[in-house]
């Protein structure tokens, strides 16, 4: 970190510079496998003790997240170096992606979740936005083949449902790829009826009650949460999404006890939502179980409902998520740069230049402790291990750097946007 300019500047060429750094530290210690292909190595268990272990493929922990932030390079640099780095380390799933799809009794008995962030709606989702960035409609095409491996049968049995796993996140992939590609898959589907299908088995769910409200229970221990990635948040946003598509009253009806259900975890005198599922009245800024991430959800309910109570909701999370305290880790799942990629978000939902210049505050004092820590603060196991995964390491601490250069040309990934 030694290398960062001082964060006495806080302008688009230190985010430009620190994620330049980053991809080069990436590249660094990129691993050739005998095929020519790349691969990265990150912390894994292995006998109780932390040691690399080649990363998976899905986009939360694995290669295409180190891929998405690649091509991101790329198409900010304008060279070719990234852009032929980001195509060497997808090789080995498009490689194996016809023989995939192509065996539909093998497609069915995968053992893949369906997930948005770790599953097959984060592989769909990723080669779609790789191939934007690129210009590459191959890539378009492969998302698109790729999405006939969410098969109805496999959204029947999926016992997940959360953005992180399960149906909700598989939702708002495919939705991002009905906006790309809406003809059918090999197997005849659309990405919309395969939404509407995620949308069905979410609605089916409902089967606890929070006084008069039905919830979705969670987990191994089936009770209601909130939060983004495993909660009422991120599943309110992906049927909110979805009734913007169809207009089903339904879709907007169940996201509305969702959201009500999560008001019952709010602390009035700590300004923030309680983790449901922890000891006592934990609170938390991060995208994946607290203020950050119900801000998603609740961005996405101004577009069709801009009531008081909803504004008021919007600004108490967004003031959370903006407070210039920065937090131990600097990851984007449960960390700082997953703020500023929130407030970066809202900012241009909303039209509100002041989040963008918090976003950027922000930034600039993770940047400035790294640079005095020689380090960015990441999970413990990562102090045993180089850390390239999108959003537990590097890769995407480095893609939200990007953002704060280029919010409107590169994708929220943390809302599958």
């Amino acid at each position: 970190m030694d290398s960062f300019p001082s964060t006495g500047r806080c302008d688009d060429g230190l985010f430009l510079d620190a994620a330049e750094e980053i991809a080069e530290q990436l590249v660094a210690h990129r691993s050739r496998a005998r095929d020519g292909s790349l691969y990265w190595s990150g912390p894994g268990l292995r006998d109780g003790r932390v040691v690399p272990m080649p990363l998976g493929p899905y986009l939360y922990p694995g290669t295409t997240g180190v891929a998405l932030f690649l091509a991101a390079m790329a198409r900010t640099s304008g060279g070719d170096k990234y852009r032929e780095l980001c195509l060497q380390t997808l090789a080995p799933l498009r490689r194996e992606l016809p023989e995939v799809v192509g065996n539909s009794r093998r497609a069915e008995e995968a053992p893949h979740p369906l997930g948005g962030m770790s599953g097959l709606g984060s592989l769909v989702y990723a080669l779609l936005k790789i191939g934007a960035l690129l210009g590459e409609p191959a890539l378009i095409r492969d998302a698109q083949e790729l999405s006939g491996l969410i098969t109805p049968c496999r959204i029947l049995g999926d016992e997940n449902l959360d953005v992180m796993f399960g149906a909700a996140g598989a939702l708002l992939a495919l939705l991002a790829l009905d906006r790309e590609v809406s003809g059918p898959d090999a197997q005849e589907s659309t990405p919309l009826e395969l939404a509407v299908a995620c949308a069905a088995r979410l609605l089916s769910q409902r089967t606890r009650r929070v006084g008069r409200l039905q919830v979705w229970p969670m987990g191994s221990e089936k009770r209601p949460v909130g939060g983004f990635a495993h909660g009422a948040s991120g599943i309110a946003c992906a049927l909110i999404r979805l009734f913007g598509r169809t207009g089903e009253p339904e879709l907007l009806a169940a996201a509305r006890e969702g959201i009500a259900y999560e008001r019952t975890l709010y602390v009035t005198d700590g300004w923030n939502w309680r983790i449901s599922w922890r000891p006592g009245a934990r609170l938390g800024r991060s995208w994946c179980n607290g203020a950050s991430g119900v801000a998603l959800s609740r961005l996405e309910i101004l577009n069709f409902e801009a009531t008081p109570e909803a504004a008021r909701e919007v600004r108490e999370a967004l003031d959370v998520t903006g407070s210039p305290e920065l937090d131990d880790d600097d990851l984007l799942c449960c960390g700082n740069m997953g703020r500023v990629d929130i407030l970066l978000h809202a900012a241009c939902k909303l039209g509100d230049e002041s989040l963008h210049v918090a976003a950027r505050s922000l930034a600039c004092h993770v940047l400035e402790r790294a640079r005095e820590r020689e380090g960015f603060g990441l999970m413990a196991a990562s102090r045993y291990s180089f850390d390239p995964r999108f959003f537990l390491g590097l890769a995407g601490i480095g893609y939200t750097l990007l953002r704060l250069a280029d919010p409107l040309g590169l994708p929220c990934v943390l809302a599958l946007a």
